[in-house]
């Protein structure tokens, strides 16, 4: 693909303006690529526009002055320099005098102005149309002095209008010199002075074209200027400004206007950033303000300051960590902290780390003050009091929050207890259930009821043997039980007269129990396990001898249950179901299942 550049290049129509016309204006075709920077010697260009993709349109306005001059007008684009010249004609009255009310008329060049009549005095004013350079009028063989002032026939271009101040910059310089007829001027001697830095001399590129280099060290970033006149119009001088602005920033400063505040006192940190490059200037690049976590809303003022206000819940946060960096670049940074507080404590509280506490067992007590949006607030040390059991240990973990120990009781003679604490006026309590000691060791006698709810029903007999614990977080119980139940039923046989038929049941099972606690007292447990039953029967028919048989089979249970505590004995009852497999004896045969009511008693032993 073929890219095919503008060159740069400016036109002015009219090509020569008369000043004191209140229309009088030139417009200014510039073709390039790209927009163009324009400038002027004397006068205002306005409402540069683009008019096609390789054309711009502006008006050149001169200025209010009426006395002749030549305004150089140039375009800057893409480090290339195009100018005009535009004449200014200027307006004024020629003054002669002469006798009372003579006609006069003044010559300028080839023109004649006039004849204007003079007044009483003799004084006659003749309006003129002056072009540049031109100084003076002829009356016949007078000379009129016009009194138009000298102007600069040179105009300054900088093709750089800002540099860094924080190294050293090199600057090119076009000065544009024409005749009084707006021509370029050809062989000008034009001297330069810096303001700051050197320049090199100056050299004519082309015909009222003039180049030079402007060096600048690095220093202070300020304005700077240069200044040019010609040789043989000393005095008569024309200046370009240079905007040297600071470089990147290499150090940052971030500045809080209070270093703490207080929760709910509706208070703003004003936040301040400051920057200077590696020499020392301040810097103008935009910051970007980072707060830790995003804790805070941010307003901004202005680019270099904001306001932040902080919430009134401020949980664990103390400090509010903040920081500011150039927004293009992670570095340098400014960080600057702020302190948060909590306001006056209005409240304490105390939480055990469990509302159900097993005798002799330790638990840790948190103890907080804290201020009317929940933060923990400072104040008087907490004291802690229970009617039961033994406190010590108590640890400061930080500012409003302590951590103390209560061991409950040794005897379980209560349900339920209290812990107080105090901090000054302030004063809370939390209410502890109280919880018998686990015994591992339990041994339970139960007596009931089972019945297939056919027919076989029969009374239960049996003794448990348990092993209980909490080590793996829920309690748990794994128990043993032996029992024993028994069917007898009698029935007619026919030529055998009657038969009757006796089963005893001893069952040995293992079951794994969930136990749940509700309240101080009460308990609730769902368990299952496998069985191993042995059976003996005995069927006698009539006058015939007695058949006895046995069996082993194995079985399984689920059961639910429930116990109520009392300081010397816990009585229950248990709802089980029971299935056993077919034991294929001649009076029993198929496989039987129940539902069986137990109730008994456990005596803790360990």
């Amino acid at each position: 693909m073929w890219l095919l550049l503008t060159a740069l290049a400016l036109d002015a129509q009219p090509a020569r303006l008369t000043l004191g016309v209140e229309s009088a204006h030139a417009v200014l075709h510039i073709a390039s690529d790209t927009e163009p920077r324009l400038s002027a010697s004397v006068g205002t260009i306005t409402h540069l526009h683009r008019e096609s993709n390789t054309s711009w349109v502006a008006d050149y306005v001169p200025p209010e002055e009426t006395y002749p001059q030549v305004a150089l007008v140039a375009a800057v684009a893409a480090a290339e320099v195009a100018w005009v010249a535009i004449p200014l004609w200027g307006q004024g009255d020629a003054v002669v005098e002469t006798r009372a009310h003579a006609k006069i008329s003044v010559e300028i060049g080839d023109q004649s102005f006039g004849p204007a009549e003079a007044d009483e005095d003799g004084r006659a004013l003749v309006p003129v149309v002056v072009p540049p350079g031109v100084y003076e009028a002829k009356h016949r063989n007078e000379r009129i002095d016009l009194h138009v002032p000298k102007t600069p026939r040179l105009h300054v271009v900088l093709l750089e209008t800002e540099a860094r101040a924080d190294q050293p910059q090199t600057v090119h310089v076009r000065v544009l010199v024409a005749d009084d007829k707006g021509a370029p001027r050809v062989g000008a001697q034009v001297r330069l002075h810096a303001g700051r830095g050197e320049v090199t001399a100056a050299v004519e590129r082309a015909p009222g074209l003039i180049e030079a280099t402007w060096t600048l060290p690095a220093g202070v970033a300020e304005p700077v200027t240069l200044s040019a006149e010609l040789d043989d119009a000393r005095g008569l001088v024309s200046e370009a400004g240079l905007k040297l602005v600071p470089g990147p920033a290499t150090v940052v400063e971030l500045k809080a206007d209070r270093d703490h505040v207080v929760a709910g006192e509706d208070a703003e940190v004003v936040l301040t950033a400051s920057a200077r490059d590696a020499l020392g200037n301040v810097s103008t690049e935009p910051f970007v303000l980072e707060r830790a976590g995003g804790f805070g809303a941010v307003t901004s003022t202005t680019a270099r300051e904001w306001r932040l206000r902080f919430p009134e819940a401020l949980g664990e946060r103390k400090l509010a960590e903040l920081t500011v960096h150039p927004k293009d670049r992670p570095e340098p940074r400014g960080l600057v902290t702020v302190r948060l507080d909590s306001g006056p404590a209005t409240s304490v509280s105390v939480e055990p780390a469990q509302v159900s506490v097993r005798t002799g067992q330790r638990v840790e007590l948190r103890l907080q003050r804290t201020d009317r949006f929940g933060n923990l607030a400072p104040g008087e040390p907490p004291s802690v009091s229970a009617p039961v059991g033994d406190l010590s240990n108590l640890v400061d973990v930080r500012e409003g929050e302590a951590i103390a120990v209560w061991r409950a009781p040794q005897r379980w003679d209560r349900e339920d207890t209290v812990v107080n604490v105090r901090s000054g006026p302030l004063t809370a309590r939390a209410d502890v259930t109280l919880l018998a000691r686990l015994t591992p060791l339990a041994l339970s006698p139960k007596l009931g009821v089972l019945s297939n709810f056919a027919r076989f029903t029969s009374p239960v007999i049996g003794a448990e043997a348990a092993f209980r614990t909490d080590r793996l977080g829920p309690e748990l119980a794994l128990s043993a039980e032996l029992a024993w139940t028994f069917s007898s039923h009698t029935q007619s046989a026919g030529s055998f007269s009657s038969a009757e038929a006796k089963d005893d049941f001893i069952s040995l099972s293992f079951e794994l129990a969930w136990r749940r606690a509700l309240g101080a007292r009460n308990l609730i447990w769902i368990g299952a396990g496998p069985s191993l039953v042995a059976i003996s029967s005995r069927l006698t028919l009539g006058a015939q001898p007695t058949l006895s048989e046995t069996a082993l089979v194995p079985g399984a249970l689920i059961s639910l249950g429930f116990e109520r505590r009392f300081p010397s004995v816990v009585p229950f009852a248990e709802l089980r179901w029971s299935w056993s497999k077919d034991p294929a004896l001649s009076n029993l045969t198929g496989a039987v299942s129940a539902l069986s009511l137990l109730l008994g008693g456990r005596f803790e032993l360990l």
